[in-house]
Formats: C-alpha cells, structure tokens, sequence
C-alpha cells in the first residue's frame, strides 16, 4: 500500500539525515518538496546527495505572504500528491529539521490522513543542531525550556524571557533587531546566542552582545540559556 512519508532532513548539512531518512530516499517512487515562488527547495538540496541519480523531485510552490494564499497551495498540493498516492505510489515529501516542528508538513498530513497511510521520519532541528553547535545545553535538572517563534509579539517573548530558564526564538531574521533589543531589556544578553544557517556551509553564530543591527535571514534563532548550575 502506498504511503506519505513526512522526511525529517535536518536543518542544514546533508550528513544530518538520519539513516531511516537515507534509506526511504532510495525506496519511494516519489520525492516531493515545498519552497518559496521562485526559490529553490533548500530541503532539496540538503537531501540531494542521498537521492538517486534518477530522481526528480516535484517542488511546489507556496506562497507565505498571505495564509489564504498558502492553504490554497496545500490543498492543490494534497490532491496532487493524493493522485501519486491513489495510483500506488509511495511520496517522501522533504521537510526541513523536524516534519512535526513548525513544519509545512502538518498542512499535508492534516488534508491526506485518514485518506492515505502517513508515516513521520523525524529529523534534526534547528534548535537542537544550534545547541550542540555551541555546545550549551538547552536544560538540565528541573529547568524549563520554551521555544517561540520571534513574531509573537514583544508581551509574550518578554514573559518567556522572564520565566524560563533556556529560551530558544524561531523565525528570527525579519526580527532580528527587535529580539535583540527585548534580549538586551530583560537582562539576559550575556546568556544569548545568535545562530544562522545552522548546520550548513552559512552558519555564523554570534554573541547578542555587539550584534550588528539589521534584519538576518529566515533560517536564525536566539539561544538564551542560563547553563546547567
């Protein structure tokens, strides 16, 4: 029977795909992958050394700056994929870091299961690849852990910063400046990193304290850990 694989393929460098990843690439009749209008899959080109040389994957386009727009995207890309499924035809659909974390993978299981076996390869994410990359732990003991994207709003990330031990904000880039200056306010900038294009040839990661103004791109986070005591 066929199957929708949601492939976790980590955040950045292909040598983080774990081996159930790999071995499903060189299985299913059908890679696939979402990405910007006119921009490259990067979940593509992560997994592209561990694709056989036949394949093809079919990148859909998914336009972010309306959500009207993009779930309009989803579902013609579910039905879609739902005639590959219909006809026998297993899809892996490439996700960067982790399917089920802040992936757009949610939007394609919530249309096809039920329809259609679905089944999660998990992957790296972002926050943990950041951690090891700087080698500070995300918590230990009885500490508390939050994870938020940056565009919640400055009450909410203000309240994580004050009640939470380690604080991990996604989605920095447009932010960048905003989050660093709430950083800064809550007292808490000698605990926080930077980090941008973790796991890939691109990464940088940086102390909030002196960090540049200006916006970064989408593919950053913050890191603001206390440490193990």
């Amino acid at each position: 029977m066929s199957v929708l694989y949601g492939v976790g393929v980590g955040p950045g460098g292909d040598d983080l795909l774990t081996l159930r990843a790999i071995r499903l690439l060189q299985e299913v009749a059908v890679v696939a992958a979402i990405a910007a209008p006119d921009r490259p899959s990067r979940a593509v080109e992560i997994a592209r050394p561990h694709l056989p040389p036949a394949c093809r994957p079919r990148v859909f386009a998914v336009p972010m700056a309306s959500r009207a727009e993009a779930e309009a995207a989803y579902a013609g890309m579910a039905e879609t994929l739902a005639g590959e499924l219909q006809q026998g035809r297993s899809v892996a659909l490439l996700c960067e870091g982790d399917p089920l974390f802040y992936g757009s993978f949610i939007y394609l299981q919530r249309r096809l299961q039920g329809r259609f076996p679905v089944r999660v390869i998990p992957g790296v994410s972002a926050l943990s690849a950041a951690a090891a990359a700087l080698g500070r732990p995300l918590a230990c003991q009885d500490q508390s852990l939050a994870v938020i994207p940056a565009g919640v709003g400055e009450e909410r990330l203000r309240a994580a910063l004050a009640a939470f031990d380690t604080v991990v904000i996604l989605k920095a880039g447009r932010h960048r400046e905003a989050v660093t200056r709430l950083i800064h306010d809550s007292g808490r900038a000698a605990e926080a990193w930077y980090c941008q294009e973790v796991g890939g040839e691109a990464q940088q990661l940086l102390p909030v304290e002196g960090l540049p103004p200006g916006p970064g791109p989408y593919f950053s986070l913050f890191l603001v850990s206390r440490g193990c005591p």
